[in-house]
Protein backbone atom coordinates (compact mmCIF):
# COMPACT_ATOMS: atom_id res chain seq x y z
CA UNK A 1 0.00 0.00 0.00
CA UNK A 2 1.18 3.70 -0.66
CA UNK A 3 2.19 5.75 2.07
CA UNK A 4 -0.64 8.02 2.95
CA UNK A 5 1.52 11.18 2.20
CA UNK A 6 2.14 9.83 -1.38
CA UNK A 7 -1.59 9.32 -1.93
CA UNK A 8 -1.93 12.99 -0.19
CA UNK A 9 0.43 14.61 -2.83
CA UNK A 10 -2.08 12.90 -5.74
CA UNK A 11 -4.98 14.10 -4.17
CA UNK A 12 -3.54 17.88 -3.65
CA UNK A 13 -6.42 20.01 -5.24
CA UNK A 14 -4.93 22.97 -7.75
CA UNK A 15 -4.78 26.18 -6.10
CA UNK A 16 -7.77 28.44 -6.77
CA UNK A 17 -6.97 32.11 -7.93
CA UNK A 18 -6.89 34.78 -5.16
CA UNK A 19 -7.19 38.48 -6.53
CA UNK A 20 -7.97 40.16 -9.36
CA UNK A 21 -5.30 37.70 -11.21
CA UNK A 22 -6.09 39.11 -14.70
CA UNK A 23 -5.60 42.96 -13.64
CA UNK A 24 -2.85 43.00 -11.23
CA UNK A 25 0.78 41.72 -12.53
CA UNK A 26 1.77 40.40 -8.56
CA UNK A 27 -1.56 38.42 -8.11
CA UNK A 28 -0.97 36.80 -11.21
CA UNK A 29 2.93 36.03 -10.83
CA UNK A 30 1.57 34.65 -7.34
CA UNK A 31 -1.26 32.81 -8.82
CA UNK A 32 1.45 30.95 -11.59
CA UNK A 33 4.40 30.29 -9.14
CA UNK A 34 1.29 28.34 -6.92
CA UNK A 35 0.10 26.31 -10.14
CA UNK A 36 3.80 25.79 -10.70
CA UNK A 37 4.63 23.97 -7.56
CA UNK A 38 1.30 22.22 -7.34
CA UNK A 39 1.93 20.57 -10.67
CA UNK A 40 5.67 20.11 -9.74
CA UNK A 41 3.95 18.30 -6.47
CA UNK A 42 1.22 16.43 -7.80
CA UNK A 43 3.82 15.44 -11.06
CA UNK A 44 6.28 13.99 -8.28
CA UNK A 45 4.08 12.52 -6.45
CA UNK A 46 3.08 10.10 -9.59
CA UNK A 47 6.43 9.38 -10.78
CA UNK A 48 7.07 8.03 -6.83
CA UNK A 49 3.06 6.00 -7.19
CA UNK A 50 4.39 4.36 -10.46
CA UNK A 51 7.68 3.45 -8.78
CA UNK A 52 5.79 1.99 -5.97
CA UNK A 53 3.63 -0.02 -8.55
CA UNK A 54 6.38 -1.68 -10.40
CA UNK A 55 7.85 -2.82 -6.98
CA UNK A 56 4.41 -4.61 -6.66
CA UNK A 57 4.78 -5.90 -10.45
CA UNK A 58 3.62 -3.32 -12.53
CA UNK A 59 4.72 -2.98 -15.62
CA UNK A 60 5.00 0.48 -16.28
CA UNK A 61 7.57 2.95 -17.82
CA UNK A 62 8.09 5.47 -15.43
CA UNK A 63 10.11 8.38 -15.55
CA UNK A 64 13.19 8.90 -13.60
CA UNK A 65 12.56 10.79 -10.16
Amino acid sequence: MPQAALVEKLTTPKPKPEGDIVNDDTAAATYSAQIETWGDTVYAAGVAMCGWLNSIGGKFDCPKP
